[in-house]
């Protein structure tokens, strides 16, 4: 069955096959039609650009859009389309954590997160669509075909793979203070270089900024999260951005060139920052949001300090950081030549 708007709909469509050790576990036991139907509907993501289709046994999510197409922009800009972007996992936890005797409140935070998690993974196959350098993809959403492609996630991301984890305990935001102004451009990035930011392109209305900490991401509307029109989103008033990495500090004394094609990395890590925060701020649980951005983290970035330290926090003027809500952090991997 599937579940539009809190409603069940027969249906067999499926998008994979559950594998055999899953299938073993009896998911159609705890699987209560309309007791779903009503304990999702509890969810809201407050975009009026996203929707969301669950169905199951198990819980599977699809992430459905509409919006201009990112082929065709800007030339024929003022036409929109719809698609979906189906989740690679299903969210089988939910149907054992029934079987046991779970609670409504304990299955709605499990899926709330699985919600969380694929609205964020399918935002980072919209950046690898629409961000271009020069008008050319620099992360491509789908993985290559062939005999020669190397191994890549299956997550619809092409080469970025994105992880999660999330803070215990109240939420904190990562020091930083405010990111500098947009205007504001000193060494590593002065004078052409910064302004060599406009060569990446990304949503119409939205645009990209070189700072002297890092790149920022501003909309045409102001900084409150587009599309999150609801009074409880003044607290995220100040869009984060993400510090320069040391790769691409050393590649800025190579050369104006060198250095803004190894910046991509960052202004990719920086939309993450983007349109995560403006998840967390249109992501509704029982009327209210659940999230906050408590970091964007390079993979292969580790401190001298000890493994899996990070060494760049990324994080530049993280907000509602006394808000009592859990902290997000994002670990983004650039597999192969990305």
């Amino acid at each position: 069955m599937q579940t539009r708007n809190g409603v069940a709909i027969p249906s067999g469509k499926r998008a994979q096959s559950v594998p055999s050790e899953v299938a073993a576990v009896s998911l159609e036991d705890g699987w209560d039609p309309s007791r779903w139907a009503t304990l999702l509907d509890r969810i809201d993501v407050r975009l009026g650009d996203v929707g969301l289709k669950y169905w199951g046994p198990p819980l599977w999510l699809e992430v459905t859009m509409t919006g201009p197409d990112s082929d065709l922009w800007p030339t024929v800009s003022s036409q929109e389309h719809s698609w979906n972007w189906q989740s690679s996992d299903a969210c089988t936890k939910v149907a054992e954590m029934a079987n046991s005797g779970a609670g409504d409140d304990e299955l709605l935070a499990l899926a709330g997160r699985y919600t969380l998690e694929n609205l964020v993974l399918n935002a980072v196959h919209e950046i690898g669509e629409w961000l271009r350098l020069d008008g050319k993809r620099l992360f491509h959403s789908h993985a290559p075909l062939g005999p020669s492609a190397g191994p890549t996630s299956d997550q619809g991301n092409g080469p970025v793979e994105i992880s999660f984890s999330y803070a215990t305990g109240e939420a904190r935001g990562q020091p930083g203070g405010n990111p500098a102004e947009p205007s504001t451009f000193e060494a590593p990035f002065a004078g052409p270089q910064a302004r060599g930011a406009g060569r990446f392109t990304y949503l119409p209305g939205v645009s990209i900024a070189f700072t002297t900490d890092g790149p920022l991401v501003d909309n045409a509307t102001g900084r409150v999260p587009s599309g999150a029109g609801s009074p409880g989103v003044d607290a995220l008033a100040l869009q984060p951005g993400v510090t320069w990495s040391q790769r691409t500090l050393q590649a800025v004394a190579l050369g104006e060139e060198t250095g803004l094609r190894a910046s991509a990395r960052d202004v990719h890590r920086a939309l993450v920052a983007y349109e995560t925060q403006r998840i967390c701020g249109a992501l509704y649980i029982d009327s209210r949001t659940q999230w906050h951005l408590d970091g964007v983290y390079e993979a292969d970035a580790v401190s001298p300090k000890g493994p899996g330290l990070p060494a760049e926090p990324g994080l530049i003027g993280a907000s509602n950081a006394s808000a009592p809500t859990t902290g997000i952090r994002v670990s983004v991997a650039y597999n192969g030549t990305a």
